[in-house]
């Protein structure tokens, strides 16, 4: 940081120094200083934890748990969660805090990394908030999951593992919905189907006629009402 041989550290203000410390060192977190006097002056620093790439017409921006930007890469990082959709706000560099042009988005893109470090959001590799009233994420690189709003945003990925972990089976492609008064399942087999018939659809429109998409019979709907036992784990 900037010091320079002969400074009295003693003497200087230790508040704008660890300042100093983090906006010159990219990968620290964190620095406190402290005086230990007689005429000692100790530093402690917490390193950055890379955690994320959000994903930009400029490249990926790597930031750390914290939200500081790290690094501009030109690829993705398979093994940090990614996000979609986050319109990056104007001259973001290295050092700065990542944040959206969108104030609301920001706010959600935290909350979602804040809850990334639980046991039921471990599995999930990536977050679209293209849309911030229908948020999505991609569970273990084969399920996408619609969220929907931000609200109670715990409570639903949750309920989500839940669903995924105790009655899709483990090698299962699809989209799960999560709905009011439960959740619905198409597998990948089934939204091919249908996307195939509405292309025939489009095809015949002209002439009127269409194509049972036979979806009563290929939609798994996963109907566990919940909200009951949703309203008691709020009230306790």
């Amino acid at each position: 940081f900037r010091s320079s041989a002969g400074d009295n550290m003693i003497r200087k203000n230790l508040g704008k120094s660890a300042d100093s410390v983090k906006s010159d060192l990219v990968y620290i977190e964190e620095a406190r200083i402290k005086r230990v006097f007689p005429d000692t002056v100790q530093i402690e620093v917490t390193p950055c934890e890379e955690t994320a790439v959000m994903k930009s017409d400029k490249g990926y921006y790597l930031i750390s748990k914290g939200g500081k930007i790290l690094d501009i890469l030109e690829n993705p990082r398979s093994d940090l969660l990614m996000f979609e959709g986050t319109e990056p706000a104007d001259g973001l560099a290295a050092g700065d805090k990542f944040s959206s042009a969108d104030k609301e988005k920001t706010r959600i893109i935290y909350q979602l990394i804040n809850i990334s470090g639980s046991e039921y959001a471990a599995g999930i590799s990536q977050y679209d908030v293209t849309d911030r009233l229908n948020i999505s994420c991609l569970y273990d690189n084969r399920i996408t999951v619609k969220l929907g709003l931000i609200t109670e945003i715990d409570y639903k990925i949750k309920f989500a593992y839940e669903i995924i972990t105790q009655k899709i089976g483990d090698k299962t492609e699809g989209t799960l919905t999560l709905l009011s008064d439960g959740a619905s399942f198409l597998d990948k087999e089934s939204l091919d189907k249908n996307q195939q018939t509405f292309e025939m659809n489009k095809q015949t429109s002209v002439s009127g006629e269409t194509t049972d998409t036979g979806t009563d019979t290929t939609v798994s709907d996963i109907m566990e009402n919940r909200s009951e036992e949703h309203t008691s784990e709020l009230q306790s």
